[in-house]
């Protein structure tokens, strides 16, 4: 006589029964944190693949432009002629950033100047006298003549 083995249909008895409650609850709580660890990751590597392509971005851009953006030391100049303050690139010595001077900045320009340049002290001018002519006429006449007389000579 043959013997083999079927899987066959077999009624639960209770304590099989209450056996696998267990287990589809234990199964539905560990598929629960499996599907939070799922969004996790994926949230995590979302903004990791954001950032990357952020990146990428910014790389392209300098490449094409052929320049980045870097600190640079800048050293403010007070123009005290045209009254305006200027931002100097300290290596290429380029105006980055003009703007006109407050009304503070221009008073203590114009003090300034005061200061530096002293009083100014003006001859009243000398009016001739009818038939008076000044040295420095003469001297001017006597250069034109000698001038005129040697262009002639020549």
């Amino acid at each position: 006589m043959a013997r083999m083995t079927r899987s066959l249909p077999c009624a639960l008895n209770d304590c099989e029964l209450a056996d696998r409650r267990d287990k589809v609850v234990n199964l539905l709580s560990q598929i629960d944190a499996l599907e939070e660890q799922k969004r996790e990751v994926s949230s995590g590597l979302a903004t990791e693949i954001k950032t990357a392509k952020a990146t990428l971005k910014g790389t392209a851009k300098e490449i094409r432009e052929r320049s980045t953006m870097r600190d640079v030391e800048c050293k403010e100049h007070k123009d005290d002629v045209r009254f305006c303050v200027d931002w100097i690139r300290q290596d290429t010595l380029e105006v980055v950033e003009s703007r006109a001077m407050t009304e503070d900045e221009i008073a203590r320009a114009k003090q300034g100047k005061l200061k530096l340049e002293g009083p100014k002290l003006v001859a009243p001018p000398t009016v001739p006298a009818t038939g008076d002519v000044p040295p420095e006429a003469v001297t001017d006449e006597k250069k034109a003549k000698k001038a005129k007389g040697a262009a002639a000579d020549a």
